[in-house]
């Protein structure tokens, strides 16, 4: 088996502004907004001196890493033959499934594989999609789960 290096599907763009689509960029607003409210509250409720802006910009640029984990990314797998082809798809969406996936759809030519996360936490952009063409399987989500998916196999593959 030869496993390539995980290799970004990110556009420049994409990757200075890490927003993919609305629905991103609204469940992260609104996932940033109630995290600046409790740590407004909480501090009042402590008798703490209000956050500076500094401190909340900083904060929301913190918070902003999850996007770029969510980022498009690709890592391909060349087998020796079908057989292993088919043992290793086999493989490999048992480990997406315990990376907190369900299959969405399955067929000969592929699979695709969606977050059991509410949706609000959940984007479009986290899927997984297996795409079977010869002795190849390419995987295809978000960088940040293709990295673990690829360290995880190449543990099994030694390479």
């Amino acid at each position: 088996m030869k496993i390539s290096k995980v290799h970004s599907r990110a556009t420049l763009v994409q990757k200075l502004i890490p927003i993919q689509s609305l629905s991103q960029l609204s469940s992260y607003l609104l996932a940033t907004l109630i995290g600046v409210l409790l740590f407004i509250e909480i501090t009042s409720a402590l008798g703490l001196p209000a956050a500076t802006p500094v401190i909340l910009l900083g904060a929301f640029s913190g918070s902003s890493v999850i996007l770029s984990m969510a980022l498009p990314a690709d890592l391909v797998l060349e087998l020796g033959s079908k057989e292993e082809l088919s043992e290793m798809r086999g493989v490999v969406e048992k480990k997406i499934e315990k990376l907190g996936y369900a299959g969405a759809a399955r067929g000969f030519y592929g699979s695709t594989y969606v977050s059991k996360l509410p949706a609000i936490l959940s984007w479009k952009e986290n899927r997984l999609e297996l795409l079977l063409e010869g002795e190849t399987l390419t995987i295809l989500g978000p960088v940040f789960v293709i990295r673990m998916l690829r360290s995880s196999i190449a543990r099994i593959g030694n390479v």
